[in-house]
């Protein structure tokens, strides 16, 4: 990729009635593996957001999501020099049960997956073990509630 192109990466937020998300750990032998984090990667060339967010938690945990389900939240921007390259970062949450016993693990990118409430992503994230910061956690949270509260309103 040249200095001034950026690839696309989703992050797929699914919240049960319950209110808790579906987090993954990273395969050990990955990047940052161990960490826990919302289960998501980068999009294939001419790949829509929506599309590679359904994709990445088929591939990577077997579950087939409604796409109705699901809300755009935000895009956030990494400019880099590294190796990683740029990207865009879209967010996006779904609300959906899902079985955990049906869940089967993409070995290659994924050991486990939990549900989580809100207080354990926020413990995860303060003691290292969550791959985006308690900052960017908290932030995420309160945009979730904020998107709640209007979609319960109307």
């Amino acid at each position: 990729m040249g200095s001034h192109e950026y690839h696309l990466v989703v992050d797929v937020w699914i919240r049960d009635r319950a209110g808790r998300f579906l987090v993954s750990r990273r395969a050990s032998d990955r990047p940052r593996g161990g960490l826990w984090e919302p289960t998501g990667g980068s999009a294939l060339r001419g790949e829509e957001s929506l599309t590679a967010a359904l994709r990445e938690v088929r591939e990577e945990l077997g579950v087939w999501l409604d796409p109705a389900r699901g809300i755009w939240l935000f895009t956030a921007r990494h400019d880099s020099t590294g190796a990683r390259g740029s990207w865009f970062r879209d967010v996006w949450l779904f609300d959906q049960d899902v079985d955990l016993t049906a869940i089967r693990c993409q070995q290659t990118e994924v050991s486990d997956a939990e549900w989580a409430t809100q207080r354990h992503v926020r413990h995860l994230a303060s003691a290292g073990a969550f791959a985006r910061s308690l900052k960017d956690i908290d932030e995420l949270m309160g945009l979730i509630a904020a998107r709640s509260a209007a979609g319960q309103a109307g």
